[in-house]
C-alpha cells in the first residue's frame, strides 16, 4: 500500500472510530499548475477524488467517486446563484455542445455530473463556456495542464479501488 493510501485508510479509521460519517480531505501527491489534488473518505467506502484549481475568486473541481463509473462532475463556485437545478450547456472549440443539469445544492457551489466522454473532454479541451440555464454565460478556463490534472485524479480512483 502507497503512503497516500496508507493516510487515507489512518483517516477512515479515525473517522469510523469517532462515529463520523465523512473524513477530512487528505492530499493525493503534489500539486502542479495551479493544480491541487485531495481524496475524501465519504459514506458507505466510497472515495472522493478531486483536482483543485484556484482562480481569483474561483474555485474549480474536476472529481470522480469510486462508487461507480460514470462518477464524475465539474464543480465552481455558485457566486450567489440560488439553489436549485438548472438546463445548461457547456461549449467547446468547434461549436461541441455537451447539455448537463447543473445543480446549486448549498448556495456556495454549482456543479454538473458528467460521464466519462465528457469528463474527457474537459480535461482535453482545458476550458469551455458554461451556460446556466437563463442565468448567463462565463467562461472556464483550467489552463494547459487540465489533461494532467484529470489524469491524476483517474490515479486516485484507480489507487482507491
Amino acid at each position: 500500500m502507497t503512503k497516500i493510501g496508507l493516510n487515507l485508510a489512518a483517516v477512515l479509521l479515525s473517522g469510523f472510530a469517532a462515529g463520523a460519517a465523512v473524513a477530512a480531505d487528505v492530499p493525493f501527491g503534489k500539486g502542479f499548475g495551479g493544480w491541487t489534488f485531495t481524496q475524501t473518505a465519504e459514506r458507505d467506502g466510497i472515495i472522493n477524488c478531486r483536482a483543485h484549481k484556484k482562480t481569483g475568486d474561483q474555485h474549480y473541481i474536476i472529481a470522480y467517486r469510486t462508487n461507480q463509473d460514470n462518477a464524475g462532475y465539474f464543480s465552481m463556485s455558485a457566486k450567489g446563484i440560488k439553489k436549485g437545478k438548472y438546463p445548461s450547456q457547456m461549449t467547446f472549440s468547434g461549436g461541441v455542445i455537451i447539455d448537463v443539469t447543473a445543480v446549486v445544492d448549498d448556495g456556495i457551489r454549482i456543479w454538473a455530473a458528467l460521464g466519462d466522454p465528457d469528463l474527457e473532454k474537459v480535461a482535453q479541451e482545458g476550458g469551455f463556456v458554461f451556460h446556466i440555464g437563463r442565468l448567463g454565460a462565463t467562461e472556464v478556463d483550467l489552463g494547459a495542464r487540465t489533461g494532467d490534472a484529470y489524469n491524476r485524479v483517474i490515479e486516485c480512483v484507480n489507487s482507491n479501488r
